[in-house]
C-alpha cells in the first residue's frame, strides 16, 4: 500500500507545479461543492467576510460529462504552456495566473457569477493561442480548428450550450488574459509601474519561486524531484507527457 502511494505521489510531483496546483485544487474544491455548493461559489455580497470565496470559486467544474473534458484540456494546456515550470519561466507562468485571476474577479464582480472554472479556463486556452497561433486543435475527433479562434469556437459552444450569461462570463477570461498580454507587448497609458506588475512578476515573487523550486525535499509519500530538471523518458508521466492539444 505504501510503495502504491509513493508512486502516485511521484507520478503526481512530476506534473510541473502551477499545473498541478490548479488541477488538485479543481479536483478538490470540485467535491467539497458536491455536499457544500453554498460556501465555496462567488457571491459577491458573501467574499469580503467569506473571502475564500475568492479563490475556491475559480475551481468549481460542471456537473456534467463537459466539466470532464475541461479538465484534460486544461491539465494538456497548462501543462504545454508551463514547460518544467522552474525557473524564471516557471515563475512568469505562475504569476500570469494570479494577474489573470484578480483580473477576472474585477470584471466578474457586477455578473456574480457561482464558479468561474470557465472563464479562467478561457485565459489559458487563449494564452495558448497567442503562444502558437499556426496550431490546430482536434475537436472532439470531429474537426481540426486553428489554434488561433479556437477561444471563440469554445464560446460558440457554450451560447448553445448555456446561452448569453456562459458566454459573457467565459469572455471575461479572454479579455483578463488579452489585457494581460497587451501590457507586455504595447504602449499603453497605464504606468510603467502597474504595467510591469501585470506583465512580469515582482522580484520578490521570482526569488521565491527559483528558492523553492531549487530545493529537493522529502514528503511522506516519497521523494519530490526538482521539476526544473531535466525529465528523462523515464521519468515521464505513465500516461504521456504534456504536449500541444494538436498533436
Amino acid at each position: 500500500m505504501t510503495t502504491a502511494m509513493n508512486q502516485i505521489w511521484d507520478e503526481i510531483n512530476k506534473i510541473p507545479p502551477t499545473t498541478r496546483f490548479i488541477i488538485l485544487s479543481t479536483l478538490s474544491i470540485t467535491l467539497i461543492s458536491l455536499p457544500f455548493p453554498s460556501l465555496v461559489g462567488m457571491h459577491t455580497a458573501l467574499v469580503l467576510p467569506q473571502i475564500w470565496r475568492a479563490f475556491t470559486c475559480f475551481f468549481i467544474l460542471s456537473k456534467s460529462l463537459n466539466g470532464l473534458f475541461d479538465l484534460v484540456i486544461l491539465f494538456r494546456t497548462s501543462t504545454d504552456l508551463e514547460g518544467s515550470g522552474g525557473g524564471r519561466a516557471g515563475a512568469a507562468f505562475a504569476w500570469g495566473r494570479i494577474v489573470d485571476a484578480m483580473l477576472i474577479l474585477v470584471l466578474n464582480y457586477p455578473i456574480n457569477a457561482y464558479s468561474l472554472f470557465r472563464p479562467f479556463f478561457l485565459s489559458l486556452v487563449y494564452t495558448q493561442s497567442l503562444s502558437s497561433p499556426h496550431s490546430h486543435v482536434n475537436l472532439f475527433g470531429l474537426a481540426s480548428i486553428p489554434n488561433n479562434i479556437y477561444p471563440y469556437v469554445i464560446l460558440a459552444i457554450d451560447m448553445l450550450l448555456g446561452g448569453p450569461v456562459m458566454v459573457i462570463v467565459g469572455l471575461t477570461g479572454i479579455i483578463a488574459a488579452h489585457f494581460r498580454h497587451l501590457m507586455s507587448i504595447s504602449p499603453s497609458p497605464v504606468p510603467a509601474p502597474l504595467r510591469s506588475i501585470i506583465s512580469t512578476p515582482p522580484s520578490w515573487f521570482e526569488r521565491w519561486w527559483i528558492a523553492t523550486d531549487a530545493k529537493e525535499r522529502r514528503t511522506g509519500y516519497g521523494t519530490a524531484y526538482n521539476p526544473t530538471q531535466q525529465r528523462t523518458q523515464a521519468q515521464a508521466h505513465s500516461w504521456g507527457t504534456g504536449r500541444r492539444l494538436a498533436d
